[in-house]
């Protein structure tokens, strides 16, 4: 089994693993953390959010932030917004490999 999650889907799956101490592969596709306060009592796992250089709803530095705490890989996708326009192939082999490996 793996997680995956959308904005609010994204902290939703994070909420989840924290509550309940998941392991389970996840990412987080971005992941509103300007807008809400994801969780840092996870259990260890394979963890990836992404996260466009252009999101309008939370910044790269955040993310990055929070991925360090979390010990969460970050891909950051140049140009992109929190929709992640003509780019949902791009973030599909990012989950494909976090949740492959």
């Amino acid at each position: 089994m793996a997680l995956a999650g959308w904005s609010f889907g994204a902290l939703t799956s994070l909420r989840w693993q924290a509550r309940t101490g998941d392991t389970s592969p996840y990412a987080g596709i971005a992941l509103p953390i300007g807008m809400y306060q994801p969780p840092t009592d996870l259990a260890p796992a394979r963890r990836t959010l992404i996260i466009g250089d252009r999101d309008q709803f939370t910044s790269v530095e955040d993310t990055v932030g929070y991925g360090e705490q979390i010990g969460a890989d970050v891909e950051v996708f140049a140009g992109s917004d929190h929709f992640f326009v003509f780019r949902h192939d791009k973030v599909a082999d990012v989950l494909v490999r976090t949740f492959e490996s």
